[in-house]
């Protein structure tokens, strides 16, 4: 009788052991629950932040892009005045001595009507 007594209470001990180690796995099942919902609820915020940057992003290369494109042109437009400039500065200078020789001519002759009573 008193070998059952002493294992029904280490029976007894053995549960309440069991039942404390049971109810210790649950909390610390219910923390890690707790920390994965946590950690997907963070994933969650970074993702549609790296995707609002992500388009962020986009958007300012290809006002970048717009504006690299807006210099070019600009830049063209300037290499073709550029280019129209060299072309009448050349012409100026052919053009140039004629107007000299054509300007003589033209004060000679006037000089010419001033002479004539």
């Amino acid at each position: 009788l008193e070998n059952i007594q002493e294992l029904k209470r280490r029976f007894e001990e053995e549960k309440r052991a069991l039942e404390a180690e049971l109810l210790r796995m649950h909390d610390t099942l219910r923390a890690e629950k707790a920390k994965r919902v946590q950690a997907e609820a963070t994933e969650s915020t970074l993702r549609q932040e790296v995707a609002r940057i992500n388009e962020a992003y986009r958007g300012v290369v290809a006002k970048s892009n717009a504006g690299a494109d807006k210099v070019k042109e600009q830049a063209e437009k300037i290499r073709d005045i550029q280019r129209q400039n060299s072309s009448l500065t050349i012409m100026l200078s052919e053009i140039q001595p004629r107007l000299t020789v054509l300007e003589q001519d033209v004060f000679s002759t006037s000089k010419l009507d001033l002479d004539l009573p």
